[in-house]
């Protein structure tokens, strides 16, 4: 199916609690999305997706990550429903993951949350899912006008771009997001400028099916992703920090493929007619605006 806007596709947001996931599902769609358990239907745990009139054949999804324990196995059921149904009428699924650091560096929870949730996808022919199948929003930036900024996305994006055992599935398809006071916890609609187009530009994936994430013994698998995701990080901090030039050169031979590869996945999107579809969808939904915030480059 041709993931362009104008068919039907599934724009599924998923994110921890407290990541702001909700408000930024909320300006994409025009919607309003509450925050905690919006996505589930009264006591049926059934996930309910959100419609805008001006998105026709869209349709929007908020829902948890697995970080809360006592919400683990809703989260999953919600999840593997909403993968299940775009599945059953082969919906395209344009999946966002929103995660936030925490005093500069990422949350091993949501690295935890995105690992499981990519494993319990299945594509077509029976394989999983490969570079640049889901994007991510790092949300509540507050250091993007600090000295460091640089280096911590370069941190961010080597972690996200390389292949290691706390991140096995990989993308180049990331945007940071700038935090704004103003909007938590807002009742109106938050405008990001540029967040639309950028979820949109999205080529997304079809999935032929996916299978219940296992939630049992998750406090001892949230453990281990805390070990692993720190020996992870402090390897990749080494390499970056020696500055042999042969191995900065493998590393960013790596970093380099994965961008490569959504380019690629970008530009035959353009070639399927994507962008003059785009254009209409931006103009009907660019009006929702309360607080006008561009996004970095």
């Amino acid at each position: 199916m041709d993931p362009c806007c104008d068919d039907v596709c599934d724009v599924v947001f998923v994110g921890n609690p407290g990541v702001g996931k909700s408000t930024l599902l909320s300006a994409v769609s025009g919607r309003h999305f509450e925050s905690g358990l919006s996505w589930v239907n009264g006591l049926t745990k059934k996930l309910c997706f959100q419609r805008s009139p001006a998105l026709p054949g869209v349709r929007f999804g908020d829902t948890p990550g697995l970080a809360d324990v006592s919400l683990a196995e809703m989260a999953a059921q919600a999840i593997n429903e909403a993968f299940s149904d775009a599945a059953r009428h082969g919906r395209n699924v344009k999946l966002i993951f929103v995660i936030t650091t925490e005093s500069g560096r990422l949350r091993p929870e949501d690295l935890f949350t995105i690992k499981q949730v990519m494993q319990s996808i299945e594509l077509p022919g029976g394989s999983r899912p490969g570079p640049n199948s889901y994007g991510l929003l790092i949300n509540k930036c507050n250091w993007l006008e600090a000295p460091i900024a640089d280096e911590g996305k370069q941190l961010i994006n080597a972690t996200f771009q390389v292949p290691k055992q706390s991140v096995p599935f990989v993308t180049g398809y990331t945007q940071y997001v700038p935090f704004i006071p103003e909007a938590a916890g807002a009742d109106q609609l938050v405008h990001f400028p540029g967040l639309i187009e950028w979820v949109f530009s999205f080529p997304g994936i079809t999935i032929s099916r996916a299978t219940l994430i296992d939630t049992r013994g998750l406090e001892e698998k949230m453990k281990q992703m805390r070990q692993q995701a720190a020996r992870d990080e402090e390897a990749l901090v080494a390499r970056l920090q020696r500055k042999h030039e042969q191995e900065l050169g493998e590393l960013k031979a790596q970093m380099d493929s994965t961008v490569a590869d959504m380019e690629r996945k970008l530009r035959e999107a353009q070639n399927r007619g994507f962008w003059k579809s785009l254009g209409k969808l931006v103009l009907s939904v660019a009006s929702i605006a309360l607080f006008r915030v561009p996004l970095p480059p």
